[in-house]
């Protein structure tokens, strides 16, 4: 039993959670930068989306932030002057997603905070009750109703999110995204 004692050049328990605490913030903390990022090149603050990818690079260097950094750089010298020195709008694109993550929950975890889970149970309804409004407005909003069935599938009511999936008309570019929640929805049953 090795609980208590300390073995040399070893951490002990409390130093190695109090590392684990220290690196999960500095992941959310990036997460973050990561999400805000493109929107900084977006509308135009090129030298702060530049800074935010490059502090991401010193910790992560995925090939997801390297893109974001060459398109950002990219983004910047076709708009560095008032002039379009350009003929054409190059395609672009920024990854939008990063396998940067938060460290999930295991259910029945010490850690587990209540007051989060009951806080995301009300958001979750709160967004429902916009989704279904919005649907009352116009029965075919596709959006709405995608967003519905993700409020469902996150609320655990895979039947209600199948109905939608399965009784809606996705045009092209949310019929992928549809696909993708009912294969969620398969994973988890």
């Amino acid at each position: 039993n090795l609980k208590g004692s300390a073995l040399e050049g070893y951490p002990t328990l409390e130093e190695r959670k109090s590392t684990s605490k220290e690196v999960a913030g500095i992941v959310e903390d990036l997460i973050l930068l990561y999400d805000t990022a493109p929107f900084l090149s977006i509308i135009g603050y090129y030298q702060y989306a530049s800074a935010a990818y490059e502090f991401i690079g010193q910790y992560y260097r995925g090939g997801e932030v390297l893109n974001n950094l060459g398109i950002n750089y990219l983004i910047e010298a076709v708009n560095l002057t008032d002039y379009n020195l350009d003929r054409f709008a190059f395609p672009m694109e920024f990854n939008w997603e990063t396998r940067l993550k938060k460290p999930k929950v295991l259910y029945g975890a010490k850690d587990f905070d209540l007051a989060a889970f009951t806080r995301r149970i009300q958001l979750i309804e709160q967004g429902k009750k916009n989704f279904e409004e919005a649907i009352q407005q116009d029965k075919n909003n596709p959006s709405a109703l995608l967003n519905l069935a993700t409020s469902y599938v996150l609320l655990g009511k895979y039947k209600e999110a199948q109905n939608i999936l399965k009784t809606s008309v996705w045009p092209l570019h949310l019929k992928f995204k549809a696909q993708i929640l009912e294969a969620i929805i398969l994973f988890d049953l």
